[in-house]
């Protein structure tokens, strides 16, 4: 059995199935679904927007603290997962926000596959964001697929391998900044020793 996040039968489905579990999301102003994938094509979690376990859905969105309160789709579907998603694919129905690609990418998860909206809808903050999720799952090796709505269904528009070039940059960028730190852990240790 091939890889399928290309294969565009299965990726139609599982974006579809993340668009349904969106619906379930009471978020007043935007409803997301994701839906993490095993290799053998089952579905190990899902997860939409909304508030946390235990607290009311009309507490969380009054007072302009909805953003706050609410867990994304994709953090609650690996919060919801009974074992380890490490290896696995996420399926979202819109772009990943720059917070919950920092958790995809620690939660291990190895193909992103994400329906593509018009940025300007949601506003240049979110767009901001969009954009350096993307940078980080390219620094971080991770494939990211972005599909387009059309009539019949979905089109998959660019899919984003990783750069070795970027990623070799970035990682010796990286590695630069964390020097200074390391020396200065060092010589904190160093003073206590003594």
């Amino acid at each position: 059995m091939g890889s399928f996040a290309t294969d565009a039968k299965w990726a139609s489905r599982f974006l579809d199935l993340s668009l349904h579990v969106a619906q379930w999301s009471k978020h007043p102003t935007c409803k997301v679904g994701a839906v993490i994938v095993r290799p053998d094509r089952t579905v190990a979690s899902m997860g939409f927007n909304g508030p946390p376990r235990g607290v009311s859905d009309r507490s969380a969105f009054q007072n302009g603290s909805k953003h706050s309160r609410t867990i994304h789709a994709e953090l609650n579907a690996i919060l919801s997962s009974a074992v380890s998603v490490r290896g696995y694919e996420l399926y979202c129905s819109m772009p990943i926000c720059d917070r919950c690609a920092c958790h995809v990418i620690q939660a291990g998860i190895t193909r992103v596959s994400v329906i593509e909206t018009f940025d300007d809808a949601l506003g240049p903050k979110w767009a901001e964001s969009f954009a350096e999720a993307k940078f980080l799952f390219d620094e971080a090796g991770i494939v990211v697929t972005e599909y387009m709505p059309m009539a019949g269904g979905l089109s998959k528009i660019l899919d984003r391998t990783p750069s070795p070039i970027r990623r070799s940059k970035a990682k010796k960028g990286s590695e630069t900044q964390k020097k200074p730190r390391q020396v200065q852990r060092q010589s904190a240790r160093t003073q206590r020793g003594s």
